[in-house]
């Protein structure tokens, strides 16, 4: 017998010796049984840990990975730690900035964006000055992206070739400028607004891709999508879909 099952027997004995009336005995034992239960009840349901509900929300990140190890799907590296080499854009530049513009910035003069990533900082050393000081010059408050919420800012990127610089803020010429979507790294581009490709899987047409995504509803999830080689995206599956306290 468990020391649990000991004490209640205990109890429970000592109740039916008093001189009360069998109401008041019946009642104290119920009362006594209630509480032994809601103490032994330390240990969770297995299937209570998976709910998805707000005050338990499944973990993204932990499901993502758990989906990729058992299908195979292979991890999508940060942008920052990609070179350019990992891509393969139209018009082969040879050097590209990826910008963000913040209109609540915007009267200040110096720096007028802010450069989110180089690829690649390295070749960045290289360029010339006639090279630099065309490319500070691209400017533009339009994005292929945007980002900073509950604020507004646009994410745009500029591209260098010799001494002629390209600015892509808009899909459909960022579609253009990534050409066929042939490299895994690419997939980092088919993306936005709060949706962030984490593991991908090459398929005869294109990639799958595992997504996870958050709104500023309170709400967040993970997503199966198909982008195919010419850029088109294909919602799969939507795989979780909960409420979260989440507050941007």
């Amino acid at each position: 017998m468990s020391l649990t099952g000991y004490f209640s027997h205990l109890a429970v004995t000592l109740i039916l010796n008093l001189t009360w009336s069998v109401k008041v005995k019946r009642a104290l034992i119920c009362s006594l049984l209630l509480l032994l239960n809601a103490c032994g009840s330390g240990g969770s349901n297995p299937s209570d840990e998976n709910s998805q509900t707000p005050g338990n929300p499944t973990d993204i990140s932990a499901y993502l990975d758990n989906l990729a190890a058992e299908q195979n799907y292979h991890s999508l590296t940060s942008i920052n730690e990609s070179v350019l080499a990992d891509y393969q854009f139209s018009g082969d530049p040879e050097y590209v900035e990826i910008r963000m513009y913040q209109s609540e910035h915007s009267q200040d003069s110096n720096p007028r964006f802010e450069v989110r990533h180089e690829l690649d900082g390295a070749i960045r050393t290289t360029l010339s000055e006639n090279q630099l000081f065309y490319l500070n010059e691209a400017f533009s408050e339009y994005g292929y992206d945007y980002g900073c919420l509950p604020s507004w800012c646009a994410i745009y990127l500029v591209a260098l070739t010799g001494e002629q610089v390209t600015v892509v803020d808009n899909q459909e010429d960022l579609l253009l400028f990534l050409g066929d979507i042939d490299r895994p790294h690419e997939l980092r581009f088919m993306f936005n607004g709060g949706e962030f490709p984490d593991y991908y899987k090459a398929v005869d047409d294109g990639y799958l891709v595992l997504t996870q995504w958050f709104n500023c509803n309170g709400r967040n999830g993970a997503n199966l999508w198909h982008v195919d080689t010419w850029g088109n995206k294909t919602l799969r599956e939507n795989l979780i879909d909960q409420e979260v306290n989440m507050v941007c």
